[in-house]
């Protein structure tokens, strides 16, 4: 150099005495314009001396990361360098950052995108498992603090995300129809998807059941075994219906000359078994009182096969003593 002239020396040119020449030279250093962020130099001035130590501050803006630092095209590490022999221009560049969106979810399923930039808006979408429905929903950042959410979506922090949504079980109704003849009573009156429910026939005094079904909200039937069915994810309606159990008494004797009875009638009916002689008197009377429904079962009727004699069985409703059907037996 001489002054503030630059000496350009050729390979030929690179003695010793000219390295000295060039250590003792000045130069500029510029940085160049970026986006999304700052780069600044220390100290700035206006001419630089060959290995003078330069502090590079980087600054991206809110969600960038820098992306390359480079002098003269040579990536600079850490926060400084050392001056070239030459004038020098400092180039960067920045970069979004991808922030992970994490999700924690127990009875159901949220959609949501696995990473977002600072500002995007991120959509979730929630699904419940069958029986539930959503119960809370949370998104917090990396250091805990809430980030809104608003009918599904929120605005992506310069942060890590995670997202925590809740499912709570439904109750459903299980109602009984009224019926006649009868009644039916389910051991509860609302369940959860998958519970076990029991129900209880009661047919009233002469009355059998006839059907049983149980439909959900939709008129889907339900599978109804041995009086139980499992709670699907509906309310769902009981109806029993309930008919007149039919009277029916007939009469034989057995090998040892006892007359029997074969009946089919409700409990509380009462059987009555008479014996005629030839001339229509009397010969003997048995009163059965039935407690329990006869379908087609034998009862003894306390009476014996007399020569000349004939029998008559009745049935009586067991609170009118109303006759309910008879047959006449030899």
């Amino acid at each position: 150099e001489n002054g503030n002239r630059r000496i350009i020396l050729s390979a030929s040119d690179a003695t010793p005495a000219n390295h000295a020449v060039i250590e003792q030279g000045f130069f500029t250093l510029s940085v160049a314009e970026t986006e999304n962020g700052s780069v600044t130099v220390s100290p700035m001035k206006e001419h630089y001396r060959y290995k003078d130590a330069v502090t590079v501050t980087v600054t991206p803006d809110t969600g960038y990361e820098l992306d390359f630092l480079t002098c003269n095209g040579i990536s600079i590490t850490g926060d400084s360098f050392e001056m070239p022999g030459t004038d020098a221009v400092v180039i960067s560049s920045f970069k979004k950052i991808d922030y992970s969106v994490s999700v924690t979810a127990q009875h159901g399923t949220v959609l949501a995108p696995t990473s977002a930039n600072y500002g995007d808006t991120v959509t979730l979408t929630l699904k419940a498992d069958t029986g539930y429905k959503q119960d809370k929903l949370t998104v917090t950042d990396a250091d805990g603090k809430p980030v809104t959410v608003t009918d599904g979506k929120f605005t992506m922090p310069a942060s890590n995300v995670k997202v925590t949504a809740t499912f709570k079980a439904v109750s459903y109704t299980v109602t009984a129809a009224e019926a006649v003849g009868g009644a039916v009573t389910p051991d509860k009156t609302s369940a959860k998807y998958g519970d076990t429910v029991t129900l209880t026939i009661a047919p009233d005094t002469g009355y059998e059941l006839n059907t049983l079904t149980v439909r959900d909200a939709e008129s889907n039937i339900v599978t109804v075994t041995d009086g139980k069915f499992t709670m699907p994810a509906s309310n769902v309606t009981v109806t029993a219906t309930f008919k007149a159990i039919p009277h029916t008494v007939s009469g034989s004797f057995d090998g040892t000359g006892k007359l029997r009875a074969k009946i089919t009638a409700p409990a509380g009916s009462v059987l009555i078994a008479a014996a005629y002689n030839a001339d229509g008197r009397p010969a003997g009377v048995k009163l059965i009182k039935i407690d329990t429904v006869c379908v087609s079962k034998t009862k003894s009727t306390g009476l014996t096969k007399q020569a000349g004699c004939s029998y008559k069985l009745m049935l009586l409703d067991g609170t009118t003593f109303a006759p309910l059907c008879a047959a006449w037996t030899n």
